[in-house]
């Protein structure tokens, strides 16, 4: 988060309005506005902090926020619709587990969502890989807020007790113990 010189370009206020500020600089950019004013205390260490750079500004914090957002939008789809199959199989298969085989189209890939998203998949279109049950295929799709198809994937989850095991305690501190019982039986007590 911090180097010796600043990660991102800065200009001044003053610069800006007295016209020294190349437009160029901040064409199709993202501009945070802030201040890096020590006396309005919107200043905060980091592990990377030392005596040569003992704090990072609120806007320079905003700036790398922004920067990661911007550089993770594309992988995107593929997170949220991982999460919804692992979703998916963990609730058909009442067991922890891991997804492992992922088929993802990007049926808009330059596309940005300029609203909410929203990820689908159904219980129904759950189906064992395998006879012992432990493969699941799992499908979903992501929507844009006026319905448009974004992507869709198809993605095998594992389940297993292995997983259950590391994983169920994480949920059951975090979920209502009758809602849990519903979600994971084998494991709810």
């Amino acid at each position: 988060m911090q180097s010796p010189r600043p990660t991102f370009a800065r200009v001044t206020l003053g610069e800006l309005l007295d016209g020294k500020v190349d437009p160029g600089l901040l064409r199709d950019r993202i501009a945070i506005v802030g201040s890096s004013a020590i006396s309005l205390k919107d200043y905060f260490q980091t592990p990377f902090s030392s005596a040569a750079l003992p704090y990072l500004t609120g806007s320079e914090l905003q700036a790398h926020h922004a920067s990661q957002l911007v550089r993770l939008a594309p992988a995107l789809p593929a997170v949220v619709l991982d999460e919804i199959a692992w979703w998916l199989g963990a609730l058909v298969a009442k067991e922890g587990g891991l997804t492992n085989r992922i088929a993802l189209t990007l049926l808009r890939p330059a596309a940005v969502a300029s609203g909410p998203v929203t990820a689908v998949g159904r219980f129904a279109d759950v189906t064992p890989v395998d006879r012992r049950r432990t493969f699941w295929r799992t499908r979903s799709a992501l929507l844009a807020a006026d319905g448009t198809l974004l992507a869709t994937a198809a993605i095998v989850f594992r389940a297993g007790a292995d997983y259950s095991e590391r994983q169920m305690a994480f949920f059951r501190a975090r979920t209502d113990p009758a809602i849990f019982e519903r979600m994971f039986p084998n494991h709810a007590g």
